[in-house]
């Protein structure tokens, strides 16, 4: 069986040069073998955003059982969009140069153009990458060289599911577009209808065997929940209706994980 490409990454900081580096967000980054990607980034509810954030530290990465607790104004949104990726294969002496085109997108609306972002990826381990690159500060919307430090998360895949599924919706007339991604036990989704933008981070419980809500931001519920039955019957193409929407399976992936390739090795 084919090795799974794809990864879970969680940005541990980032820095607008020349300023240190901080995280002032709970940001967490699905990618497919295909390279197609689902970023949401929720402001955190700290007064001081920490030097660095750690995993284990995030807060908005942890399960609750409180619902209500997990759904947040949209004060809380710092962005969020998904699309397609590519990246060059990089070198010893040379870094992967990675590309993000944004399909659906919490700063643009329907027919505005899309969003293109690229950056260098800079290995530092196995597991933690450093992204330099150069993009508009949100806080002084002047294009500034910024540096991103991404750490790579394990893929725990539940039972009867696949590695990742994709899931996409547009409506033209509604001005709608939405993308929910699960990959591991992580599951990620945005919706656009209009000017209305929402958000969700959904997380699998291995003891309650169950999908529990960690965040949602805006207040349409997308109906990530039809990325949680078993994904054996699955087909690509097919259509599933949700939350008064019809969804299009685009990619259901069964590839090994890399953890597991390197523990039969």
């Amino acid at each position: 069986m084919p090795q799974f490409k794809g990864h879970v990454s969680h940005r541990a900081s980032i820095r607008w040069l020349p300023d240190p580096a901080s995280e002032p967000t709970s940001t967490l980054v699905l990618t497919s073998s295909s390279g197609w990607f689902i970023d949401v980034r929720i402001l955190s509810s700290r007064e001081t955003p920490p030097p660095s954030l750690e995993v284990d530290d995030d807060e908005l990465l942890r399960p609750s059982t409180d619902e209500t607790s997990r759904t947040m104004s949209m004060e809380r949104m710092d962005w969020a969009f998904s699309g397609s990726s590519k990246s060059t294969s990089g070198g010893k002496n040379k870094p992967r140069h990675s590309e993000w085109t944004h399909w659906v997108d919490s700063k643009t609306l329907y027919h505005e153009p899309p969003i293109v972002d690229a950056g260098d990826m800079y290995p530092v381990s196995k597991t933690r990458d450093l992204e330099k690159g150069s993009m508009p500060n949100p806080a002084t919307g002047i294009d500034t060289e910024y540096e991103e430090v991404w750490d790579d998360m394990p893929i725990d895949v539940p039972e009867k599911s696949a590695t990742c599924s994709t899931f996409l919706t547009e409506d033209e007339e509604k001005e709608m577009k939405g993308c929910i991604v699960k990959l591991g036990s992580w599951c990620q989704g945005v919706l656009r209808v209009g000017k209305e933008i929402s958000a969700e981070r959904w997380k699998f419980l291995v003891e309650e065997k169950s999908w529990v809500l960690v965040a949602r931001v805006g207040e349409k519920s997308i109906g990530c929940e039809i990325a949680f039955g078993d994904d054996k019957s699955l087909e690509v193409g097919e259509t599933i209706e949700a939350e008064g929407r019809e969804w299009t399976v685009k990619e259901v992936d069964w590839s090994i994980k890399s953890r597991e390739l390197e523990e039969s090795n």
